[in-house]
Formats: C-alpha cells, sequence, structure tokens
C-alpha cells in the first residue's frame, strides 16, 4: 500500500467515505485501474455531519472501504467489475428504491434477513438447514415478482452487491470485538477509547438489522456470519473466483442449487 500527500483537496465534496476506481477512456486518472480510498478525517466528518464517533467507530468505516480496496487488488475481479459496470452507483439504485417504495419487497427482504438471524442464533444444524432452505425459498419468491427491465440480471447485481458490502460489513465488526488495550492511545488521541464498550456484542449484531442504508448491507453481513459459523469456507474463493457470491455458496452448504430449491 502506498499513502499519498498532497497539498490541495481532489474535489469540492465535503465527505467522502468510499473507494474508488476508475476503468473510463482516461488512462491518466489518478485511479484508473487502481483503488483509491476517499475518507475524511474524524474530525471533518464530525462537523459535516454532527456524528461523533470515537477514533474506533471513524476507525469501522475506513476498515470498510479499506475492504473494497482488497477486493478490487484481485486483477480478474477488479475486470470482472469493470466488465459489468458494477462500480457504478447506478447499478445498483434498482435494489433499495424497490425496498424502498414496494411495502411486499421490503416485507420479503426482511424476512430473508431474520431468517438469516434465526439461523445465526440456532444450535441445530438442521434446523438451520432448514431456514436457509426457507430463506432461498422466499428469495426466490420476492425475485419472481420483479418486473425486470431487459439486459438487467437483478438476481446477479443483488448477489453480487450483497458479496460485496456483506465482506465489508464484517470486517467493520471485527474491529468492534477486538480492542487494543493500550492506554498510551488514549494519551495522544483523547477520542480513542481503549476500554471494552459494554455494548460491544449488541453493536455488532446492529450491523445485522435492517435499519438505515442499503438492506443487502445486512443480508450479506448475516450470510457471512452464518457460513462461518458453519465453519464453511469462503475466503479461498470470493474475490479470486469473480463470480462466486455468498448465496451461491449458502445454497451449497445445504448441498442443493438455486434449481432444486422448491
Amino acid at each position: 500500500m502506498v499513502i499519498y500527500r498532497v497539498d490541495h483537496r481532489l474535489d469540492t465534496v465535503r465527505l467522502r467515505m468510499l473507494t474508488t476506481i476508475s476503468f473510463g477512456p482516461d488512462t491518466s486518472s489518478y485511479d484508473y485501474n487502481a483503488p483509491y480510498m476517499k475518507c475524511n478525517s474524524r474530525e471533518e466528518l464530525i462537523q459535516v455531519t454532527q456524528f461523533k464517533p470515537d477514533t474506533r467507530g471513524w476507525v469501522n468505516m475506513i476498515m470498510h472501504e479499506f475492504f473494497h480496496g482488497f477486493q478490487f487488488l484481485h486483477n480478474d475481479y477488479r475486470q470482472f467489475v469493470a466488465q459489468n459496470n458494477l462500480i457504478y452507483s447506478a447499478m445498483r439504485e434498482p435494489l433499495q428504491n424497490l425496498f424502498n417504495s414496494e411495502v411486499w419487497y421490503r416485507d420479503l427482504a426482511s424476512l430473508e434477513n431474520e431468517l438469516l438471524l434465526k439461523a445465526n442464533r440456532s444450535t441445530d444444524r438442521k434446523q438451520i438447514d432448514s431456514l436457509i432452505g426457507v430463506f432461498i425459498k422466499t428469495r426466490k419468491e420476492r425475485r419472481s415478482r420483479i418486473q425486470v427491465t431487459p439486459g438487467y440480471d437483478f438476481a446477479f447485481i443483488e448477489k453480487t452487491y450483497e458479496t460485496m458490502e456483506g465482506c465489508a460489513r464484517f470486517i467493520e465488526s471485527h474491529f468492534i470485538s477486538v480492542y487494543i488495550k493500550d492506554k498510551r492511545l488514549a494519551v495522544i488521541d483523547t477520542a480513542f477509547k481503549f476500554k471494552r464498550n459494554e455494548n460491544t456484542q449488541s453493536d455488532v449484531d446492529s450491523l445485522g438489522i435492517i435499519t438505515t442504508g442499503d438492506y443487502y448491507y445486512a443480508t450479506g453481513y448475516n450470510i457471512v456470519r452464518l457460513l462461518k459459523k458453519l465453519n464453511i469456507s469462503f475466503t479461498s474463493i470470493l474475490f479470486k473466483q469473480p463470480t462466486a457470491t455468498l448465496e451461491d455458496i449458502l445454497w451449497q452448504s445445504i448441498g442443493k442449487s438455486e434449481s432444486q430449491i422448491k
């Protein structure tokens, strides 16, 4: 990783928390075919949003974007993203637009997430497999009711962004859970809390609840947690095999393909 310091802002946008990469005709662009994080300092974040996270809370957001950079450093995955125009936010907008505007869509997507949460709480493997089966069946029903624009592969887009964002959210949960017990950091940075927060587990769990933000962040995060719970290997597959998704791996965990779920 290379860190650059420049004497001017790259643009006039007051708040940036994202990772960019460009594939357009301008090959001279600094982020051409290479990921760059654009993130405000904690102080600027507070000034713009009035939200006051401690240093660790701010780091969670930074590491989320840092993980996107890690994803794009996989050459085949980077080319997959470019070929399918997945770097453009317009590609994902129909997902959340439906969630916000259609009650039936929101209800079914929320039910899917609840099924994932129940599976994560369960200690009975047969029950977990059953819940996964109901999750996939419910998801198929929701998708079957969507009037898709020609040329827009809804399932492909949803599974891909769910994987991209769900994994990044899982990284956030790790930094919420793991605390650095070094009081010297609290002296250097008064916003750094070296003591474990009593609500740590609650904060971790909150990432899996559909509240604000795009719903597939939560569903993707919960699928990651479920795969980890079941000791199902996925880190050797995701992003190395560009078309692999969390949803597909979840199907395989119960020994069934999409076509076998009735």
